[in-house]
C-alpha cells in the first residue's frame, strides 16, 4: 500500500516542475481507471432469488467473478441485462463481483495495491504532467506511457490478480 503523495514523489523524478496535490489526485484516479478492472476491488452480494425473476445489481457492480448457490456450488445459469440479474432456479445465491474503484480524494489517501504498482503509476502521472505543462517534451511523455504499459503488463504476468480458472465455451 502507498499514498497518492508517494506516487507524486515517484513522478517528480521525471519532470522539471511540481505536481500539485489536486493534479496528483486526478492523475492517480485516471491511472487506476487506465490499469483497469484487474486491480479493482471485489464485492459480495447475497440474495434469495425466485425462478426467472429479475433483481437489481449493486450500484458498484462491474462484472461477475463467481456465483455460488446455497450448497456452495458454482452456479452459471443466470442472465444479466440492463443492470439486473435473473436466475433459472430459485435458491439463495452469493455473487462475488468486481466493483467500481473508489475514487481517491486527497493526497494522503492510501491506495490499496502492492508496492510494485508505485513506479508505473509515477510514470503515468509524470507523462500526464508533461503533456499538460511541458509540451516541448512530448517524446518523454510518450516514452513514459510506453514504459507504464510495459510495467503493468509485466506485473500482471508475474503475479496473479483476479486469475483463476476460466471456461471456454465451444460448439462441437
Amino acid at each position: 500500500m502507498f499514498s497518492i503523495n508517494d506516487v507524486r514523489l515517484e513522478a517528480q523524478q521525471y519532470i522539471s516542475g511540481h505536481i500539485s496535490e489536486d493534479e496528483a489526485v486526478r492523475g492517480v484516479n485516471a491511472c487506476i481507471n487506465s490499469i483497469g478492472s484487474r486491480i479493482w476491488p471485489e464485492g459480495k452480494y447475497t440474495l434469495t432469488a425466485e425462478e426467472d425473476a429479475w433483481y437489481n445489481l449493486p450500484d458498484d457492480f462491474v462484472r461477475v467473478v463467481e456465483i455460488k448457490d446455497s450448497k456452495n456450488r458454482v452456479y452459471n445459469n443466470y442472465l444479466i441485462r440492463n443492470r439486473k440479474i435473473k436466475f433459472v432456479a430459485a435458491d439463495d445465491y452469493t455473487m462475488t463481483y468486481i466493483t467500481l474503484p473508489v475514487k481517491v480524494e486527497a493526497a494522503g489517501d492510501t491506495i490499496d495495491l502492492l508496492d510494485v504498482f508505485l513506479p508505473p503509476m509515477g510514470k503515468f502521472l509524470a507523462a500526464n504532467y508533461i503533456r499538460l505543462y511541458e509540451k516541448t517534451n512530448t517524446d518523454m511523455a510518450d516514452r513514459l506511457i510506453i514504459e507504464f504499459q510495459r510495467d503493468i503488463t509485466d506485473i500482471f504476468n508475474d503475479i496473479e490478480i483476479g486469475g483463476g480458472a476460466f471456461q471456454v465455451k465451444a460448439k462441437w
